[in-house]
């Protein structure tokens, strides 16, 4: 089985490209951890799952362009070609990522304090318009409780009253 050099450099131009792929599925991943912060599990499982994408893609492209050998220049064109993504294109996605999550987080930190502000004053026009309703109610309880007190001694009025040095004299004089 003879290999042309052609054949190789168009191999070696594949597995650079294959890198560039790689580098923009790993910048994937990058973003959605600049934009959330993420628990280091999360963070272990993303990478994992980055090198098995990795690993299959690699030989997927080496079984089409090398008849499946693997050869140290296919790998280090690979390498070249992330390295030089992640360095150039890379670099500049990950500044848009980080802008955009400072800009989202001050919208959030904006809408959370507008949200504060609202339910503050919500609460302020709530209780403005419970007070006739507690008043009412007090009112209500202040007459119920009168009617009782009238229900107690029998609806009669008492025969003596309390002059103002406290003896009792007789009713209607």
């Amino acid at each position: 089985m003879e290999t042309w050099f052609s054949d190789q450099a168009l191999a070696f131009l594949w597995s650079v490209a294959l890198g560039a792929a790689l580098g923009v599925v790993y910048d994937w991943f990058r973003i959605g951890r600049i934009l959330h912060r993420k628990w280091w599990l999360t963070v272990f499982i993303e990478d994992l799952l980055f090198a098995l994408i990795a690993a299959g893609a690699t030989a997927f492209c080496f079984t089409l362009t090398n008849y499946g050998q693997v050869r140290w220049f296919l790998l280090l064109g690979e390498g070249l070609g992330f390295t030089v993504y992640f360095n150039t294109i890379g670099v500049l996605i990950a500044k848009q990522a980080r802008f955009v999550a400072r800009v989202l987080g001050m919208i959030r930190r904006a809408l959370g304090r507008f949200f504060r502000f609202c339910g503050k004053k919500f609460g302020v026009f709530i209780n403005f318009l419970k007070k006739p309703f507690i008043f009412l109610a007090g009112w209500v309880k202040m007459k119920t409780d009168h009617f009782q007190k009238g229900r107690k001694t029998g609806g009669k009025k008492r025969k003596g009253r309390k002059t103002k040095k406290g003896k009792k004299t007789q009713s209607g004089r």
